[in-house]
């Protein structure tokens, strides 16, 4: 009785196959585990935020001081897991100690304010991921710094979807997706009721 056997012909075609499946796989793969990573993110922002307006409702709703460590204060007594801090888009090792890596900074321009002088808590930027300046996405925040953002980066200054987008957290205590242009722009009037307390740029 003869063995059958595949003909290289016919093992070139599985192997094709194969390839073109794997070629279709990996992208989808890749891209299901970023919006995994980027849900993270958002839930973290969301539970900071969550935690800065408890902050405010105990410090007469003063905002954390330019000087010292919003971090630090934060995880103190209102955000315990220093997990929270660090973005899943963030590479380095997770620490469970105060200068644990913190990927999240806070918009400077509200440092020392009153949240009363917030015009439009549900489109001011509370919090946003701090990636470092630089062409490669990497964060160099710690909780002993004081990490903040501000409107810059320009279209390629986010951390998911080829950085082309960035989570952010909203005074009002919730979080969501914009793109980075979006999160660039301070000029006009829906910029600045993103950047400033009372929608207006200081001169």
């Amino acid at each position: 009785m003869k063995k059958s056997a595949f003909t290289l012909i016919e093992l070139l075609v599985v192997i094709s196959i194969i390839a073109i499946l794997a070629s279709i796989a990996v992208p989808v793969f890749s891209k299901a585990v970023e919006n995994g990573k980027a849900t993270n993110c958002a839930a973290n922002l969301r539970q900071l935020a969550m935690g800065t307006v408890a902050y405010l409702s105990d410090n007469e709703d003063q905002m954390f001081p330019a000087a010292g460590s919003w971090p630090v204060t934060l995880h103190r007594k209102y955000v315990p897991n220093w997990k929270v801090f660090r973005s899943p888009f963030d590479k380095r090792p997770e620490r469970e100690t105060d200068s644990a890596p913190v990927s999240y900074g806070v918009n400077r321009n509200l440092f020392d304010e009153l949240s009363s002088k917030f015009g439009s808590p549900s489109q001011l930027i509370m919090m946003a991921g701090a990636p470092a300046a630089g062409t490669e996405l990497s964060f160099n925040g710690t909780g002993t710094s004081n990490p903040s953002v501000s409107p810059s980066g320009g279209a390629r200054s986010g951390t998911h979807n080829n950085r082309s987008k960035i989570n952010v957290a909203y005074a009002d205590g919730h979080a969501a997706t914009i793109s980075a242009v979006e999160f660039s722009n301070a000029s006009d009037v829906e910029g600045r009721k993103r950047w400033y307390p009372g929608g207006i740029a200081p001169e």
